[in-house]
């Protein structure tokens, strides 16, 4: 599906590499991934459609999840969310097994067990100790199954290396500056949010003693306000890592905001938190938006596809990574402190990751301005 996005625009104008090669020289327009790109409007536009429609999604998922858990037997419980999201699963893969086209071809080039094997290897080494290591006080077998993340990070180097243009994450992508800054912002900025979202749910739900369906009408705005978040992407004019840098500075300011107003919530003065949960999805479509177009917009035709698989794993891998340890801050901070103080708490590690990302993405901003004034000057 990426590669329809990067496809059949070869005839388009080329517009100049907006970022700088080894040594300060810029690269001939015609011969930069940009070439192969469709053009940037457009593919703006394309990225806020895709953004908006997860987006739509997600704000309903808490409020069916809500509507399951109030409905479903005590005997389901939970189980009911379960059972519900593996049905959709099995009806979009069905959907997708009649309605897309294989790409045999491509198939054929990418289909790397050992590779696909030593990725997952390397992710459950790094996230599951994140969740073992605080609840059970960092255990030598947790310290042992973190430490084996290195020997299957040698291994897939030496099986990508060995692979070549064909491997599972070609050496070519990280070879695009844009795209390493891709994924530095989707470790700092967009996996923040999810460990933030699923705390709040706990403490709203055990501080106020909120109701589960309740508590998604309460946090339902903050997939709202990526929907509009994603749909202001694709309508301003600004390059997409100056959008970056608005977005994950509000998301930011967002958090601070959030956090500040926690402790003074009650069941019947919640519109604050309301608003607050809508100005962060704002921020967080508008960040996520721009830095999908950013990663993917140099990229050429034949990488879009791997482009694409690395960002969403990065994506989900650091989402888990920060729900692991949201939850761990958060459990740590209930032994001291009630429930939305604890949240309070956790919210720094939200706070830290999107201020951290903010600066990165003025930092850039200024050296790339610098650039282009010097190239100017020239």
């Amino acid at each position: 599906m990426w590669r329809s996005l990067t496809d059949s625009t070869r005839s388009a104008q080329p517009r100049p590499n907006a970022w700088p090669e080894a040594g300060g020289v810029k690269g001939n327009p015609a011969s930069t991934p940009s070439s192969a790109t469709i053009p940037p409007a457009s593919q703006t536009g394309a990225f806020a459609r895709m953004a908006m429609t997860g987006s739509v999604a997600s704000v309903c998922g808490p409020l069916l999840a809500g509507a399951l858990l109030g409905t479903a037997p005590g005997w389901l419980g939970w189980r009911a969310i379960f059972l519900a999201e593996a049905a959709l699963a099995l009806i979009v893969m069905g959907l997708a097994a009649k309605r897309l086209a294989a790409d045999h071809a491509a198939v054929r080039g990418t289909s790397r067990p050992a590779e696909t094997a030593s990725v997952a290897a390397i992710i459950l080494c790094l996230v599951a100790p994140l969740s073992l290591g605080p609840a059970f006080g960092w255990p030598v077998p947790v310290l042992l199954l973190l430490a084996a993340a290195l020997p299957c990070a040698a291994i897939f180097v030496g099986l990508t290396a060995c692979a070549g243009t064909a491997a599972l994450v070609p050496p070519a992508l990280l070879h695009a500056p844009s795209f390493r800054w891709t994924l530095a912002f989707l470790l700092l900025a967009v996996s923040p949010p999810p460990g933030f979202f699923v705390v709040l749910s706990l403490a709203l739900q055990s501080g106020l003693d909120l109701s589960p369906l309740h508590t998604g009408l309460v946090t339902a705005g903050l997939p709202a306000g990526v929907v509009a978040g994603s749909w202001a992407a694709g309508r301003l004019a600004a390059a997409p890592l100056a959008r970056v840098a608005i977005g994950t500075l509000l998301l930011c300011a967002s958090f601070a905001l959030i956090q500040a107003m926690l402790p003074g919530l009650s069941p019947v003065r919640l519109w604050p938190l309301r608003v607050g949960m809508l100005v962060a999805g704002a921020a967080m479509g508008l960040t996520v938006t721009s830095v999908m177009q950013l990663g993917m917009s140099e990229l050429r035709k034949r990488l879009a596809g791997a482009g694409a698989g690395a960002i969403q794993t990065m994506q989900q891998v650091s989402m888990a990574a920060s729900i692991a340890l949201s939850l761990a801050g958060y459990g740590q901070a209930l032994e001291a402190r009630p429930g939305l103080e604890a949240a309070c708490v956790m919210m720094w590690l939200q706070i830290g990751g999107t201020g951290t990302a903010a600066l990165l993405a003025l930092a850039l901003l200024c050296r790339r301005i610098l650039t282009d004034r010097k190239a100017e000057a020239c």
